[in-house]
């Protein structure tokens, strides 16, 4: 195996103008202990300044993790707390409540752990959760998948239903599939068997009847089974869904996931239609009480799938109404709305964007990861092991996103202008700040440039070793700082601190009784001793005997010390065990959190903890210190007003200018020393602003402080009443709405969350 040799000189030094002293002191001072270099730990074009010391130091997948395990116990330890303790002393966590638009609200959490470092003094950690935007919810699971490879233009002439192709050396067999999109003539998209082919042409029969002639992109298709997935040839993934909310639409770059499912398995059905009137008659007795809602799985006949609320007539019958008006009958499953996650088998993908004409999400091949069954446990594997799945009542989800400010994670250097002789002080980058890539101003502007000179520079290497067998990092302008890809294996220890806080405390109210059951019609009376519960708690439920189907509920009354009542989708009499505890929506990243096979060996696994060892030590102070500087500062969450709906107290989310949500988006305004959204800019910094951007997958311009609101758990904990800033049809519902100059007027009388097309929605800012 071919070896470098390690030194470190005058260019060695000149280059590294600006990086931590400590660390150059570091690379110095063991340049010795390692004069020959094992070629896999040297990246190309940095064989002279690099050391296997520096690569377990700053590259190694194990030191990373090995460092966010103590950085998430030290903290926990000095700033953790209670759920109720954090309203009286804080905590080193937040949850918050971004709105997207009027209706939509995500959860984010912002982590904040000490720091040895003199600059800062923390490093900041901001998690949009997983299933922020929940296909679930709008009742929209996977129809159908399909594999198509890169587009290739052609022309065709269609006479009757017969369609003539011409594309020079196809390459396409008699049999095989082709997906037809026309961007001229009157012929309609399709996907059709080929019938006949030549060296330049091929013919396929259409199901309509038209002549017209035009251009046309070609994609040869594969089916949606194990072969198809499996075949090199594909490029594109293409999820077909219901309808396309709005929500949809602003993806492109997310990673959704298919572990979402619906628990119960359905009542077979017949129904019939009459205008707007749907009367469906179930096979056995559905259960179902006046006002719940269920999901029709329309199987023959021209009524629309989707959600309902219903109107009980009978045990076996009810009526829901449809916003669109038929004469029709046919079959339908009737499915009673239990979701539960399937964390032992699942894929996520990258969105690249949607076809509006065809109701599909298009995913790109490259970075898919999965989770499936070894040995009986789950394990993360890559490439995927499987496509999304339709016809199986998987829906999609969105992927948890985040975001670091610390240089490791963002690949960067900051210039010290404290440290650095007075020759030094005006900035200089060194050569590598050629390399390809871009950056984004506060304004979302793409600039063609890796460097802001004297503010920081780029690391310019990321490591090529691929011990995950994960998607790797380019360096390259479509994978710089511009269009960073979130799903690294690479993260830096603060990244791992919190997602180790994500495995441990979620919520931070962790709680789980065995319990047992009776059900009588749709309420389920659970005994526990001294539970403690409260009603409108969310919780879990693993039915461990009996009937019922495991899956969230919520505590809709507590009837003593020792009873809950939740309200089951449907009725029935059956009793058993069960065991009752707290959401753990991520508990999933535990199999991210498995030790990675990285660690180091002999000398550098000595010189790392040698090194680790006084690391501890400075964040022990670094926390005792950010611990004395915060006790006795109550974290501020949830807002208490007098007269919310039905003119009764009511508690929300916090939506007032606060000093946390103003530095999220580096937008401090005070008037007369009051923070005011109307008042004096004080800081106009993107730093802050820009990890917000790429946690929340929004433009700049739309991230506002007044879009943010304080709660004091996790956004999924709260009962679908529980209100966060909503406005409906032009009427604020919630909070504390004032007038005067610089507040915009909502004019969102256009909107309806009961249609089901898209619709946008102009809403300006408002105050809460």
């Amino acid at each position: 195996m071919p070896r470098r040799r390690s030194s470190f000189g005058t260019s060695f030094d000149n280059s590294f103008k600006g990086f931590s002293d400590a660390v150059l002191k570091k690379e110095k001072s063991n340049q010795g202990d390692y004069t020959e270099i094992p070629y896999q730990f040297v990246p190309i074009g940095r064989e002279d300044d690099y050391s296997e010391i520096r690569f377990y130091d700053f590259d190694s997948t194990w030191c990373r993790w090995r460092r966010g395990y103590e950085l998430y116990v030290i903290t926990q330890q000095y700033l953790g707390s209670s759920a109720t303790g954090r309203n009286t002393r804080g905590d080193f966590r937040m949850f918050f409540t971004f709105q997207y638009f009027p209706g939509l609200f995500v959860p984010v959490r912002i982590f904040t752990f000490p720091s040895a470092g003199n600059e800062e003094g923390e490093h900041t950690v901001g998690i949009r959760d997983a299933n922020s935007l929940n296909l679930y919810d709008l009742g929209l699971p996977i129809d159908s998948v399909r594999y198509v490879t890169a587009a290739t233009a052609g022309t065709y002439n269609k006479s009757g239903t017969t369609v003539v192709v011409t594309l020079v050396n196809h390459g396409l067999r008699v049999g095989e599939s082709a997906f037809l999109d026309y961007t001229s003539g009157t012929a309609v998209d399709e996907t059709l068997t080929i019938d006949s082919v030549t060296d330049d042409t091929f013919t396929c029969t259409s199901s309509a009847s038209v002549t017209t002639a035009g251009t046309v992109n070609v994609r040869q298709e594969f089916a949606d089974t194990t072969e198809g997935f499996a075949d090199t040839r594909w490029t594109e993934q293409r999820v077909k869904i219901r309808s396309m909310p709005t929500p949809v639409t602003l993806l492109a770059g997310e990673r959704l996931v298919d572990r979402v499912v619906e628990r119960d398995s359905g009542v077979n059905s017949t129904y019939s239609q009459s205008g707007n009137t749907v009367t469906v008659t179930c096979s056995s007795a559905h259960g179902l009480s006046t006002g719940n809602q269920v999901f029709l799985k329309v199987t023959s006949g021209n009524t629309k799938t989707g959600l309902y609320k219903i109107i009980v007539t009978s045990t076996t019958e009810f009526t829901a109404e449809s916003i669109i008006s038929a004469t029709a009958s046919g079959n339908v499953k009737v499915q009673r709305r239990i979701k539960g996650f399937d964390f032992n088998n699942y894929v996520g993908n990258t969105v690249t964007g949607v076809d509006l004409t065809t109701d599909e999400i298009l995913f790109k091949r490259d970075e898919s990861y999965g989770v499936q069954l070894v040995n009986n446990k789950p394990k993360t594997v890559t490439p995927a092991h499987r496509g999304f799945l339709a016809e199986q009542d998987r829906f999609l989800t969105t992927e948890i996103r985040y975001q670091c400010n610390c240089p490791d994670f963002m690949r960067r250097r900051k210039y010290n202008l404290y440290k650095d002789t007075t020759d030094d002080r005006f900035p200089n980058t060194g050569i590598e700040s050629v390399i390809p890539g871009t950056r984004q101003d506060r304004e979302g502007n793409v600039i063609d440039s890796r460097d802001n000179p004297g503010v920081f520079n780029d690391f310019g290497y990321a490591p090529t070793g691929n011990f995950y067998q994960v998607p790797e990092y380019n360096d390259d302008p479509e994978g710089s700082f511009g269009g960073l890809l979130y799903y690294q294996t690479r993260w830096c220890k603060h990244i791992y601190a919190a997602l180790w806080s994500m495995k441990h405390d979620e919520g931070n109210d962790q709680f789980s009784f065995e319990g047992r059951y009776q059900q009588d019609g749709p309420n389920v009376s659970i005994t526990i001793v001294n539970h403690g519960l409260l009603p409108d708690k969310r919780v879990a439920i693993d039915f461990t005997s009996g009937d019922l189907l495991d899956g969230q509920y919520i505590v809709s009354s507590v009837p003593d010390e020792n009873t809950i009542v939740i309200v089951y989708p449907f009725s029935g009499t059956t009793q058993g065990d069960c065991t009752v505890s707290n959401l753990k929506i991520h508990e999933y990243v535990n199999t991210w959190l498995l030790e990675p096979n990285d660690q180091p060996a002999g000398n550098a696994l000595d010189k790392f903890y040698k090194n680790f060892e006084k690391e501890q030590e400075r964040t022990r102070k670094a926390a005792e210190r950010m611990s004395l500087l915060g006790y006795g500062l109550p974290w501020t969450g949830n807002k208490d007003i007098e007269f919310g709906q039905r003119n009764a107290p009511e508690e929300i989310a916090q939506f007032d200018p606060t000093l946390v949500t103003m530095k999220l988006t580096d937008t401090i305004r005070r008037d007369n020393g009051e923070l005011s959204r109307d008042g004096q800019l004080l800081n106009n910094a993107a730093t802050t602003l820009m990890s917000m951007q790429k946690v929340l997958n929004l433009d700049f311009k739309l991230i506002e402080d007044v879009r943010i609101g304080l709660v004091n758990q996790p956004l999924t904990d709260f009962t679908p009443d529980f209100q966060f800033g909503e406005v409906e049809g032009g009427v604020y519902l919630n909070g504390e709405p004032e007038t005067g100059a610089g507040v915009s007027s909502m004019d969102c009388s256009t909107y309806n969350p009961g249609v089901e097309q898209s619709i946008n929605v102009d809403a300006g800012a408002y105050l809460n």
